[in-house]
């Protein structure tokens, strides 16, 4: 045995392909997803992958996918680490400790929705747990209950999307106008000075929605003095036997209930354009979690964890058990890439 952890170069583009395909066995779309993960290394950051591995053999690997986030009026180049596994013949070689060591040792780093085993790995390795996403499911339709557990327990699917979608140019509710467009909204900052926080810009657009051609519906939310208030990304996916709607990512001024209001009531009335079941949400604050819940979605499964090494203030710990110290959203993570898998085929 020669264990090793490298950055990945161009030579194990298709080892690395064919260890996802074997690693990921169940997912339908373990190809289509591991070209488009190896391909991030060429997004503009250039991040290179790590690869543990025995000789030549991959046999564990951390995908980085590079950001930046604001916090405290800074901002600092960060990494998401996407698909952190280790071959399961290899989980007692040390050969995980370094590879989230070195992810570490290199980078400012976020992970979201960690294992069991990884948990205890970013603990001993000091990295600080600073919150959690819950997701949070509206369903309008009774029979979508019967749709996801004839799904859960008998792994019928019952339900397709439409080929015709409606997602209508702007959605005026109240005050408030959305207005469909081809990008995110361009700036500079983040949207709340008091939170964790991660850019947006054309980049991360391109690449995060962009490279998924027709899937994702941008929406820029305006008030009646056509200031520019949030936005929304949305998609349509079959997730857990029904027609849901995901809200992929948003940006708001997050005290500010009436754009969350919006941007609930304005979800709900695409879903009903669009023949859904059902509207599936993800918060990572409180504050977010209470409009939520006024609005009638209801939390479902299980948080997904938050994990860095990000210098933060003192006091942090309680912001974190508030759920009061990071916005994130299904974007900021690949958990929203598995979500059904509608979104990886043509």
């Amino acid at each position: 045995m020669n264990l090793s952890v490298i950055e990945s170069t161009p030579e194990y583009r298709e080892t690395f392909i064919e260890f996802n395909k074997l690693i990921y066995a169940e997912r339908e779309t373990s190809e289509t997803q591991a070209i488009f993960k190896w391909e991030l290394q060429n997004a503009v950051d250039k991040v290179p992958h790590l690869l543990a591995l025995n000789n030549d053999e991959i046999i564990g690997q951390i995908v980085l996918y590079p950001a930046k986030c604001f916090y405290q009026e800074k901002v600092d180049n960060c990494v998401f680490a996407y698909d952190y596994i280790v071959h399961p013949d290899y989980l007692n070689t040390g050969v995980g400790v370094k590879l989230l060591s070195k992810t570490i040792k290199d980078h400012i780093h976020f992970g979201i929705g960690v294992s069991d085993i990884s948990k205890k790995l970013h603990q001993i390795l000091k990295e600080k747990s600073i919150g959690n996403i819950y997701k949070f499911l509206f369903i309008k339709n009774p029979l979508a209950y019967v749709y996801a557990g004839l799904h859960t327990y008998l792994k019928i699917n019952l339900r397709k999307l439409s080929d015709k979608e409606k997602f209508e140019d702007s959605i005026s509710i109240d005050s408030f106008n959305a207005i469909k467009k081809d990008c995110l909204p361009k700036t500079k900052t983040g949207w709340n000075k008091d939170l964790i926080e991660f850019e947006r810009n054309d980049d991360y657009g391109y690449l995060r929605f962009g490279s998924f051609k027709n899937k994702y519906f941008h929406y820029h939310i305006f008030d009646s003095n056509k200031t520019l208030q949030g936005y929304f990304v949305v998609r349509r996916e079959i997730w857990r036997g029904m027609r849901v709607l995901i809200v992929a990512d948003y940006r708001m001024v997050a005290n500010n209930n009436k754009v969350v209001e919006f941007i609930c009531k304005a979800t709900k009335k695409l879903m009903k354009r669009n023949k859904l079941d059902a509207v599936l949400f993800a918060s990572s604050l409180q504050r977010l979690d209470e409009e939520l819940l006024k609005q009638q979605f209801k939390k479902v499964g299980l948080p997904s964890e938050v994990f860095t090494n990000l210098t933060l203030e003192s006091g942090w710990e309680e912001k974190a058990r508030e759920r009061d110290l990071i916005m994130a959203t299904a974007a900021d993570s690949d958990f929203e890439f598995n979500l059904g898998n509608k979104l990886w085929k043509n």
